[in-house]
């Protein structure tokens, strides 16, 4: 970032609270994140151990593509959570990172997991997005049953919630499951 983004931030910084300015901090980390080398060692302001430092450290080592160190990343955020809306984001992220590794089995056992707490806090989209991934996942492993379950409560959901964009996206899994 530039001298006179810094400057901004720092506005920002004097009206805001240490979470905000830590969240500004995470927000610009990000956004330099490019995958090309172009990476903080560090978050200035945040503890090595912060939740949101552990998240970025997971975003590193995918855009590296160490997987087993985003894995452990991501743990360590969803370790680090202090409320149910932290700890489903870095749920969502080492779902990812280990569906990026292959691991299937992993992926499965976390989305269910992420699933149980994204129902509990009646959230509704990400609910969505974690049955898709694990119907993927059912689809993929040859789990016929069990992925057209997944596709057949998708459907209901995305026509309750009237997204139909959505809705064709699960047309993608019946066909994993047509072709398997």
């Amino acid at each position: 970032s530039d001298g006179g983004e810094q400057d901004l931030v720092s506005v920002a910084f004097d009206a805001s609270g240490d979470e905000l300015r830590a969240r500004i901090e995470y927000e610009i980390a990000l956004v330099d994140l490019d995958g090309e080398g172009r990476t903080r060692a560090a978050i200035p302001g945040i503890a090595p151990d912060h939740y949101l430092a552990r998240r970025y450290a997971a975003y590193v080592a995918l855009s590296k593509t160490a997987y087993d160190d985003a894995i452990a990343a991501s743990e360590a955020a969803v370790a680090a959570a202090r409320d149910m809306e932290e700890k489903i984001d870095a749920m969502l992220d080492l779902i990812y990172a280990n569906f990026l590794a292959g691991r299937w089995t992993e992926a499965r056992h976390h989305g269910l997991a992420a699933l149980a707490l994204v129902e509990e806090t009646q959230g509704d989209r990400a609910a969505g997005s974690v049955l898709f991934t694990l119907g993927y996942l059912a689809a993929d492993s040859g789990h016929w049953a069990r992925a057209n379950d997944v596709i057949a409560r998708l459907r209901r959901f995305y026509q309750h919630a009237g997204d139909a964009r959505r809705g064709r996206e699960v047309d993608l899994i019946a066909a994993h499951v047509a072709l398997g």
